[in-house]
């Protein structure tokens, strides 16, 4: 089953070292991020989001860009996650018709900064939500992008990924507990969304 191979990878991802290049493209990744997401975080859809979120943010120890204001993880994954890709020059996998940034770092960030984790954290959260979505978009593209956006889908198991990554480390659950229900949940929010296309 697709869910217990991605669970099994997290655990031994997380388990095993990782090599210095594929550290070096992970930080190359969070830069492009960071790059990104500034210019989009001073106009519509964070703007927006801030204010729709407004009773999430001025607490928790997660932070928006650029202003570092403290939200809840779950709000600044959200924020962040659409400055990221507001500006449309997220990195993208072609393969995949993707851009795995925006969900993969947003959800690694605020949960790295919740949990006060440190770097390689944080990076090892990257490379898992970075590896499984890229995998799953390449599987069902170039059929499910007539239809759907894969970074609203797909990006839903990168962020998965990220957070399953992260939680391992914080509390050792056997290898197929954590990631395999954070993937679940992940089925269960991207089933009604669909891109329109105009």
């Amino acid at each position: 089953m697709p869910v217990h191979t991605f669970a099994r990878f997290i655990h031994e991802l997380e388990a095993g070292s990782l090599d210095d290049s594929v550290l070096h493209h992970a930080r190359r990744c969070l830069i492009d991020w960071y790059a990104t997401t500034l210019p989009g975080a001073v106009a519509p859809p964070a703007s927006l989001l801030r204010d729709a979120l407004g009773d999430e943010l001025g607490r928790g120890r997660s932070r928006l860009i650029p202003d570092a204001m403290p939200a809840t993880a779950r709000a600044a994954a959200l924020i962040n996650g659409a400055a990221s890709h507001t500006v449309e020059f997220d990195d993208i996998y072609r393969d995949g018709c993707y851009h795995p940034g925006a969900p993969t770092i947003s959800a690694a960030l605020a949960l790295a900064e919740r949990e006060g984790s440190d770097g390689e954290t944080l990076l090892r959260a990257i490379v898992a939500g970075y590896e499984v979505s890229n995998r799953i978009a390449r599987a069902v593209v170039p059929a499910h992008y007539r239809y759907w956006h894969t970074t609203g889908t797909v990006g839903c198991f990168a962020a998965a990924a990220a957070a399953a990554g992260q939680s391992h480390r914080l509390s050792q659950p056997e290898p197929r507990q954590c990631p395999a229900s954070e993937f679940s949940s992940a089925w269960v929010v991207i089933s009604p969304i669909q891109f329109l296309r105009f």
